[in-house]
């Protein structure tokens, strides 16, 4: 038997799906839409599941992780890991921070092993930030590891070894050290990056632990 529908000549049914989608201050009955994320609203936060911003380099920022912002990556301390000696990860009013220790060599690498070169970029400069742990003075030996990664190439085929000495600045001054200038980079190839202190280094004068903050990969060009 045939379905009929009732017509709707006085358009009540549309009207009412209309106001019901120009509606934002309820969705279907519920009038606290405080808890409710939306298309276009409040960016979901964090604790939610989302990332609490509406960009890329702001999600990568409050997640606390590689950080884009114009032509500088920064690879924070969060998201390093240990390679090489026994560096400590620790936290200083909530910025985490690497404990390099002197008297011997400690390294650490990009987590994933590195990041995809953006568009565009041919060089870069490489460059610690960096803070002295104590009050001791003298100098510190960083060094630098970088390669561009493709397939068939193994991950830790580095193509620059980059070694520079810093004067330590005064207990908790936070400076930044460039360590390899003007690395040839490839564009949409991934790029590993790893850094150290050369405690063992003669020219690592400095007594004492220094605190790595990041990695910073900057455009140069």
């Amino acid at each position: 038997m045939p379905l009929y529908l009732p017509a709707d000549p006085a358009g009540t049914a549309a009207a009412a799906v209309s106001t019901h989608e120009a509606d934002t201050s309820s969705v279907h009955g519920i009038t606290n839409t405080s808890t409710l994320y939306r298309s276009g609203g409040t960016d979901v936060a964090i604790a939610d599941g989302g990332t609490g911003a509406s960009t890329a380099a702001a999600a990568l920022t409050a997640l606390g992780g590689k950080t884009l912002t114009g032509d500088r990556i920064s690879l924070g301390a969060g998201t390093l890991v240990s390679c090489q000696g026994s560096p400590t990860l620790a936290t200083s009013t909530n910025t985490p921070y690497w404990r390099l220790d002197d008297g011997s060599s400690v390294g650490l690498e990009g987590a994933g092993d590195g990041f995809t070169v953006p568009p565009g970029w041919t060089t870069v400069d490489i460059s610690f930030v960096w803070f002295n742990f104590t009050t001791d003075a003298g100098d510190v030996r960083l060094q630098v590891f970088a390669g561009m990664l493709a397939d068939g190439v193994s991950h830790a085929n580095y193509n620059i070894d980059t070694q520079v000495t810093a004067t330590a600045s005064s207990q908790n001054l936070i400076v930044r050290t460039t360590v390899a200038s003007g690395f040839a980079v490839t564009p949409g190839r991934w790029m590993a990056v790893a850094g150290c202190r050369r405690g063992a280094d003669a020219a690592d004068t400095k007594t004492g632990d220094i605190g790595l903050l990041s990695v910073e990969i900057v455009r140069a060009s």
